[in-house]
């Protein structure tokens, strides 16, 4: 990373969860702002510039999950990359939206630290798809539980 960190929103309602996400991307230089819900990270979306990135859980007090939170970043700040991540559901059909990642839990440091780093990586158009010229930008979204051997993946069923 540069002198400068980049700035990473990170929205989890657990704190405990939150506090050890929230160290491990420090650790790993980046800036982190904090959020226990979606309307608070909208909120700090609209407040702040220099965002670069959101991690988000999915299920979360409020009106907004992380799905919908996802999208609304999506449309409204194309260029902020973005993670979901969820232990308790995967994303379906169009839920995730293009160029984010979905992380499931659990998961260890660095696939946190990896999955922040790609999003960023990888600048979004104005129409929300990845640039073509990078890794990922193939695909809608990227899911890490194959892509990293630090990711938990599911059991096999052989």
């Amino acid at each position: 990373m540069s002198n400068t960190h980049p700035v990473v929103l990170l929205v989890e309602d657990d704190p405990l969860v939150r506090m050890v996400m929230s160290d491990t991307l420090t650790d790993a230089g980046f800036r982190v702002l904090e959020a226990g819900s979606a309307d608070t990270a909208l909120v700090l979306l609209e407040a702040r510039n220099g965002i670069v990135a959101i991690a988000t859980d999915v299920d979360m007090p409020g009106p907004i999950n992380g799905f919908t939170l996802a999208r609304l970043v999506r449309r409204s700040w194309p260029s902020v990359g973005i993670v979901v991540a969820s232990g308790a559901r995967r994303p379906q059909g169009a839920e995730l939206p293009a160029g984010a990642i979905f992380l499931p839990k659990p998961f260890l440091p660095p696939a946190l630290v990896a999955a922040v780093e790609s999003v960023i990586a990888r600048p979004i158009s104005e129409a929300g798809h990845a640039d073509p010229r990078l890794p990922f930008a193939d695909a809608p979204s990227k899911s890490l539980a194959g892509g990293f051997p630090e990711a938990t993946r599911e059991p096999s069923k052989d």
